[in-house]
């Protein structure tokens, strides 16, 4: 018999494609250093923290206060690299019932975030994912993140975890440098295509 899903409310993966945070690098952000997620042994999302709604409200998102709970995590994760590695780290922490934590990025067009997110087993193969702010960066706005712009058919990838973007000699350069060395300013920008660097596919190799 399964137990029943704790009285707490979780917060969704944006893993990208859930981020966490506040817009703000002030002291807003302070709030949400412990958002918190819950998944089933499905990866059905259990609830979601108040963190996560305060998040997705703040940011014209209300279905992601409303419409995760009872939905798996991978409606919400793009990519099948990300979804891949996501299921790397999932599978390791219940096989070992321990806890482990990996960096990421979560970053909105004016703000740069740097964050770890720890995944902790529960009982009947539960997991607790927790993202902790660590530090967070005001910059000028990037249009090339905005969501609500129109695209082009171009496709453009991203580190679902750095944000970084790879160039045609390897190179993965942080999003302003990307925008200059590969000429991205145009009136319309490319829709993203989100993947994962060699350097944090090493992350899961070392968690």
């Amino acid at each position: 018999m399964r137990r029943a899903p704790r009285q707490f409310a979780v917060e969704d993966c944006n893993g990208y494609t859930v981020c966490f945070g506040a817009e703000t690098a002030d002291g807003e952000t302070s709030r949400m250093r412990h958002s918190q997620y819950e998944l089933d042994h499905e990866d059905r999302i259990l609830a979601v923290n108040e963190p996560w709604s305060a998040f997705a409200r703040e940011n014209d998102a209300e279905h992601l206060v409303r419409g995760v709970i009872g939905t798996t995590v991978w409606d919400w994760v793009a990519g099948p690299e990300v979804r891949h590695l996501y299921r790397l780290l999932f599978s390791r922490v219940r096989e070992v019932q321990g806890s482990t934590t990996v960096p990421f990025r979560c970053d909105s067009p004016s703000v740069r975030r740097f964050m770890e997110l720890e995944v902790c087993a529960l009982p009947d193969d539960g997991l607790l994912c927790t993202a902790m702010l660590k530090r967070a960066e005001q910059r000028d706005p990037v249009p090339l993140l905005n969501p609500h712009v129109p695209r082009s058919e171009t496709l453009l990838r991203v580190c679902s975890w750095c944000k970084r973007v790879p160039t045609d000699d390897g190179d993965w350069l942080e999003i302003e440098q990307a925008i200059t060395a590969l000429h991205l300013v145009e009136e319309v920008p490319p829709a993203i295509s989100h993947t994962i660097c060699d350097r944090c596919e090493a992350l899961f190799g070392d968690s």
